[in-house]
């Protein structure tokens, strides 16, 4: 095989299933609300990024394990819908990971994740002679010890690594060897204000522990940019009108390392994501809406990013 035949972009990570239901506002304490069922749709962080990627018109893969049950067979048949590469796509014993998507009138969702050892990457049985062929390595919060060899591995190989890390710090205490290994480090408003609670200097900071270019997705506001250069950039948010935001920030993920990979700036490629990340939210379901790159085109062509 040429790799023509091979995914450029490898996300590493998870495949599953949200379950969306439709809230007038989040719960409170002791509080009951009625619910009305959404549907059910193909999630996972990893496939999320990779498809987004492969809608723009790049070959995304996914490594990643999924269980012997529905869920996992709904989520392989999106992805091979979409072109996205499942050969790395381990069927283990284990339920397919799912999560629980509480939807309010806003678009705005809180989610509750049902763990199981599914949700992992596939380290198990990748073939990691397909490394080399890719061009740009995606990782999230899995196993650190395994994101960190990965990360070695691949810059070995010439590959941009790509981190999308949110959450605890302090779970990953080898955060900075890992950022040290990282191209681009894609985060959100609460995970960088864990860190510190003016985002700019948050940006800084990460950019000190070894990220090479950090942007930081702040929902409707838009996102942040620290580039390579130390050039910052706000960049707005765009007026859509959201019905559910599950999954944008893994849009954002792909749609940047598809700029990348074709050769633009930091910046252009951070527009991209924007756009990219905002019209996801116009539909259900975390791929409700990815747009092609036709679509984002002409749609650019509207906005001042043309």
């Amino acid at each position: 095989m040429s790799n023509l035949d091979y995914p450029e972009y490898l996300a590493f990570g998870d495949i599953g299933i949200d379950i969306g239901v439709s809230i007038p506002h989040l719960p409170r304490p002791d509080e009951k609300l009625w619910a009305d069922m959404v549907g059910e749709f193909p999630g996972g962080m990893a496939a999320n990024a990779a498809s987004a990627f492969t809608a723009l018109g790049g070959k995304g893969g996914v490594v990643a394990t999924i269980g012997p049950d529905r869920f996992g067979q709904i989520a392989m048949d999106d992805l091979q819908t979409r072109g996205v590469d499942i050969r790395s796509v381990r069927l283990g014993e284990d339920p397919t990971f799912w999560t629980l998507a509480l939807l309010t009138p806003d678009g705005e969702k809180s989610l509750v994740q049902f763990h199981t050892p599914a949700v992992s990457a596939n380290w198990l049985t990748f073939d990691w002679s397909l490394l080399p062929k890719a061009s740009i390595v995606h990782a999230i919060p899995d196993d650190e010890i395994q994101v960190l060899h990965l990360f070695e591995r691949s810059r070995e190989s010439g590959l941009i690594n790509s981190l999308d890390f949110e959450g605890s710090l302090e779970r990953w205490p080898r955060l900075e060897k890992v950022l040290a290994l990282t191209d681009i480090l894609f985060t959100n408003r609460p995970t960088a204000e864990s860190l510190n609670t003016e985002i700019e200097r948050a940006a800084h900071q990460f950019k000190a522990m070894g990220a090479g270019n950090v942007a930081i997705t702040l929902g409707d506001q838009g996102c942040l940019l620290l580039d390579g250069s130390n050039d910052f950039y706000r960049i707005p948010g765009h007026r859509v009108t959201a019905v559910d935001t599950t999954g944008a920030g893994d849009c954002f993920a792909g749609a940047f390392a598809f700029g990348w990979f074709n050769g633009w700036t930091p910046l252009e490629c951070a527009q991209l994501a924007n756009l990219m990340a905002a019209m996801s939210t116009t539909a259900y379901g975390s791929r409700g809406r990815l747009l092609s790159g036709k679509e984002i085109s002409d749609l650019a062509k509207q906005t001042d990013y043309d």
